[in-house]
């Protein structure tokens, strides 16, 4: 799972435990995760470009993390206790479709108005190097039920302005 340069100190100090991504992102869809799934938090130090095929590049920290809840609304939707455990800059709705349509570069509506909320807890283990990691930025992703692993872009464009 991707993260902004901005919040590494968060997710070192482990006080983010709560995302949001624009669309369905609950597995089989596109980017999708699973209830228990473990994955590696990473962040981006220089970003990508989907529409281009740029992958971005990530710094050297791998912090696992296991999906714990997901809960897809439409962003009208979201309540104030939605927001526990997110970054401080992303506090209710209004601000919550600023921030996803700064890094996404695109309405919240062009994807069907709907936003994933993941909750995770931190794996309380270091991880030197992400398994599966290569040089297309991608991760091979291990998921908590069974043998099964799927390949997921390893980031979202990012909003390289102010």
């Amino acid at each position: 799972m991707a993260f902004r340069k901005r919040y590494e100190k968060l997710l070192l100090e482990q006080e983010i435990t709560t995302v949001f991504r624009p669309g369905t992102r609950v597995y089989p869809n596109r980017r999708g995760y699973m209830l228990g799934e473990t994955v590696i938090a990473r962040v981006i130090e220089r970003c990508g470009s989907d529409a281009l095929g740029v992958p971005p590049v990530f710094n050297e920290m791998r912090i696992p993390i296991m999906i714990s809840s997901l809960t897809v609304k439409m962003i009208d939707d979201f309540r104030d206790d939605d927001f526990e455990g997110s970054s401080p800059d992303i506090f209710d709705r209004d601000s919550l479709e600023t921030h996803l349509v700064k890094i996404y570069r695109t309405p919240i509506e062009s994807f069907g108005g709907a936003v994933t909320r993941i909750q995770f807890r931190y794996i309380e283990e270091n991880v030197a190097a992400a398994p599966g990691a290569g040089r297309s930025g991608a991760i091979a992703l291990a998921t908590g039920s069974g043998n099964r692993a799927h390949r997921m872009p390893a980031s979202p464009p990012c909003f390289t302005g102010a």
